[in-house]
């Protein structure tokens, strides 16, 4: 049963191709009058025909390019309701508020999208219910003993355990501890970077050298706190070790999709067993449909809808291809091979998303490199094409024994 808005207009720009298909697939099942903008002019263009404050219009827009200026803009123009589109970690809350916009979290649910509809707050209760972090140790490392408290507080609400440290040093030393007392590793790190004496980089490179000295030790997950999420700073935590980032003071849904994205492995909702044993014998480098369910924030339907139109855009994107490579238009293909690589993002297919991904990269070398599309070119791009159509036909058998088992 869908709830409906009939009396809800949403205008969307969405740059990417497979999150405008879900959305659009959602708001058609609400009945919400839904109008596609094609780009940022288009965007404006509309946004001349929403009276000034209209409550039953929800205006979507992807977080891409320079996000603030595009506030900035619409704001000047429009004063109603604004959800802006991105990765929990590329939203920053303090330029939200500003613009008196909500988010609307990456990959998009459609609890989410009801909740906006209806202009329910963002309900952390619910979150909370689908979230149980059992089982999970964290080491969260800060200077600052008021934050770490926080932090343990937001994450007792998960049913996660907590260890503090106080110091790099301190951090280093309970690993260290874990290790020659044969403990299970932590299953993830929150590490603090402004902190005096060993900075939060200090430690992760030390933590990093003392992973290399131990066998087939898995690599932990460290994940950044920090005051300002500048872009050039982004790349160089990841490029010191880091894993992933977060910017203070942190929310509880930051924390569930950090837990969520991490320690999957860590804590597999119990499914039932029919459904396992004929999922164990898929090949996970073809279909890993636990990874399909952790993009999904554990939704099992929106893993099924996503795996579905990812399924479902096949047979056009192959034939598109077809007919540019015979063109020759390769600027075209590599565009395509971005957009299908882009989908595969949505869904557990490893070795598709290897395959799309390279085969990209292999096309924008003409662009990139200057080359020529000469004999040999034309050849590795048939071959490569060629694979991609092999691994697409594995997907869509693997992808049958799901979406069959769930049409019975």
């Amino acid at each position: 049963v869908h709830p409906h808005f009939e009396q809800m207009q949403v205008v969307s720009y969405l740059a990417h191709p497979a999150t405008a298909n879900i959305l659009r697939h959602y708001l058609e099942n609400y009945g919400v009058h839904h109008v596609e903008t094609s780009s940022i002019l288009d965007l404006f263009s509309q946004l001349n025909k929403i009276p000034k404050s209209d409550e039953n219009t929800w205006l979507i827009v992807d977080h891409s390019g320079d996000g603030e200026a595009l506030l900035k803009e619409i704001r000047n123009r429009y004063h109603g309701n604004i959800a802006v589109y991105g990765y929990q970690m590329a939203l920053d809350p303090n330029m939200l508020n500003e613009y008196r916009a909500r988010p609307l979290y990456q990959p998009l649910s459609r609890s989410a999208l009801i909740q906006l509809l209806s202009n329910q707050p963002v309900f952390e209760q619910d979150v909370h219910e689908e979230f149980n972090g059992q089982g999970l140790h964290v080491l969260a490392v800060d200077d600052h003993l008021p934050n770490l408290i926080v932090l343990e507080a937001l994450l007792a609400e998960l049913n996660v355990t907590t260890t503090k440290a106080l110091s790099g040093q301190e951090a280093i030393e309970i690993i260290q501890q874990r290790i020659e007392q044969e403990l299970p590793a932590f299953d993830v790190v929150f590490m603090d970077i402004q902190m005096p004496v060993m900075s939060g980089i200090d430690t992760t490179r030390a933590i990093r050298s003392l992973e290399s000295t131990l066998e087939n030790h898995k690599r932990l997950p460290i994940i950044a706190l920090t005051a300002h999420a500048l872009a050039d700073e982004k790349q160089k935590l990841l490029q010191v070790g880091m894993d992933d980032y977060v910017t203070k003071p942190i929310q509880m849904e930051q924390i569930i999709q950090i837990l969520t994205h991490w320690t999957s492995e860590s804590f597999k909702k119990a499914k039932s067993v029919e459904q396992s044993i004929m999922i164990e014998a898929l090949d996970p480098n073809i279909l890993d449909w636990q990874q399909s369910l952790q993009l999904a924030a554990n939704k099992e339907d929106l893993a099924l809808d996503l795996l579905k139109m990812l399924t479902d855009s096949f047979p056009t994107e192959l034939d598109e291809m077809q007919q540019l490579i015979e063109m020759e238009d390769f600027p075209q293909l590599e565009h395509v091979l971005h957009r299908l690589y882009g989908a595969t993002r949505y869904v557990g297919v490893p070795h598709l998303q290897e395959v799309a991904g390279g085969f990209e990269q292999f096309i924008s070398s003409l662009r990139k490199e200057r080359r020529k599309a000469d004999e040999a070119f034309i050849q590795e791009t048939l071959q490569r094409f060629d694979e991609l159509q092999s691994v697409i036909q594995q997907v869509e058998q693997a992808s049958q024994q799901i979406l069959n088992k769930q049409s019975i």
